[in-house]
């Protein structure tokens, strides 16, 4: 099975955007708008990416709220490993 991976552009936020939404215990923030996206992406080019295969990639890291007690049982039930060792801070800017 090959590797479908391509560059994730502004057109694709729209899909990305309604499977966040659809996806139960998901935070969103302005952030994550259509206009601050693509700023984003013109921002850091070629660094986001749209995959349909995961038999490449080695790793990803993923960031569940402490209190999405549902997400984090799906994650924990399909293998993934809770890291305590490092923390996440945010600064609006």
């Amino acid at each position: 099975m090959g590797l479908d991976v391509r560059v994730f552009e502004p057109e694709d936020h729209a899909q990305a955007r309604a499977l966040w939404d659809s996806t139960e215990g998901v935070g969103l923030s302005d952030a994550d708008s259509f206009d601050n996206v693509r700023r984003f992406l013109e921002r850091n080019p070629g660094f986001s990416f749209v995959a349909t295969d995961n038999d490449v990639i080695q790793k990803c890291h993923l960031l569940v709220f402490h209190h999405n007690l549902s997400g984090r049982a799906f994650w924990e039930r399909i293998g993934a490993e809770e890291r305590t060792t490092i923390g996440i801070f945010s600064l609006t800017t």
